[in-house]
């Protein structure tokens, strides 16, 4: 009973919080795959392009997505990401956020605050895609926080939504992406830059080469067809993603890739099983082998409910199948998307 209402408390928090903030989804799924996947409906945040791809039915969605310790839910470092996007033709328009809190000791934590403002636009005639992103970056942070152990999470819902961050100087930011997309039906391939241009709160617009490497991506994607040559639904969709992100920065540069089964209910209707990892990789020549130590695997059930989209994740660092230390501790996800 006691874990019920944790979770339907971690529920209410990540809905109501909408008022005061928000963000997308994190992405777990597929390892963090995402330049070349795009059967989602908010498949353009991963990369503009495919704004230009498709006709898309809904043109307002709602994302919110809650993670912290696996352990029972136990109240370590949460995040919450909230968001809300717009989208008209070959256009989009989100606002994100994600605020996260770090244990300082005892029932005191420290807390940082994100915001985005993120706007998208493609175009394009099949199979060649091109898009565009102008976002706009704020960090705010609090220094201390303290959460009664009896009311930790009214109290943290307050401090989180309705209490003062202060900003960070110099870390607000503008950056421009661009990326490319090859488009098939069963195949998919791009290349995305994410910060070919940016400029610092006080400083003039830079547009540099060192910046366009150390964010340059490639992503490639298959995906069978839902709907086979008589416009029959098929029961099972199968779905495989792999990227390679920020190629040219030693620090972020990182293997992400994934796979999924999906059972077709109806149209609007299915159940999918998603499988992903990712791992940093510190040298350029590492990419054909995997270093179990350093990586992260995950999995996640997405149920798809007609303009709902529940989301139950769990992602544990891989280093325990070869017993070494692991980078950081398992964690849980809950997540909710909203189609309008």
């Amino acid at each position: 009973m006691k874990r019920l209402v944790t979770i339907t408390t971690i529920f209410l928090l990540t809905i109501f919080s909408l008022a005061a903030k928000s963000t997308t989804q994190t992405m777990w799924a597929f390892g963090g795959a995402r330049f070349a996947l795009g059967s989602d409906g908010d498949s353009f945040l991963g990369n503009p392009a495919f704004l230009a791809s498709g006709e898309r039915a809904r043109s307002f969605i709602v994302a919110s997505g809650f993670e912290d310790s696996a352990r029972s839910w136990d109240f370590e470092e949460p995040s919450v990401s909230l968001g809300i996007s717009f989208t008209a033709g070959r256009m989009a328009f989100s606002i994100m956020n994600i605020s996260s809190i770090t244990q300082i000791g005892g029932y005191t934590y420290s807390g940082k605050r994100t915001s985005l403002f993120q706007f998208d636009w493609a175009l394009g005639r099949k199979p060649f895609f091109i898009g565009f992103t102008a976002q706009v970056e704020a960090l705010a942070e609090r220094s201390e926080m303290t959460f009664r152990p009896e009311l930790i999470w009214s109290d943290y819902f307050v401090a989180t939504n309705f209490g003062h961050y202060e900003p960070i100087d110099q870390i607000g930011a503008i950056s421009f992406g661009v990326s490319f997309l090859l488009d098939y039906s069963w195949i998919s391939m791009a290349v995305v830059s994410t910060k070919f241009a940016s400029s610092e709160t006080s400083e003039t617009l830079n547009i540099s080469f060192d910046s366009l490497l150390k964010s340059l991506g490639w992503g490639m994607a298959v995906e069978t067809p839902t709907y086979n040559e008589r416009n029959e639904l098929n029961l099972f969709t199968v779905r495989a993603a792999v990227d390679i992100a920020n190629i040219g920065s030693s620090k972020d540069r990182e293997l992400r890739m994934g796979t999924s089964i999906t059972l077709n209910l109806l149209p609007t209707y299915d159940i999918s099983l998603i499988l992903g990892y990712h791992e940093k990789k510190k040298e350029a020549t590492d990419w054909l082998g995997l270093n179990v130590e350093h990586g992260f695997q995950n999995q996640t059930l997405a149920i798809t409910l007609n303009t709902v989209k529940i989301l139950i994740g769990y992602e544990f660092p891989t280093a325990r199948y070869v017993n070494k230390p692991a980078p950081r501790p398992a964690k849980a996800l809950v997540g909710l998307r909203l189609f309008l």
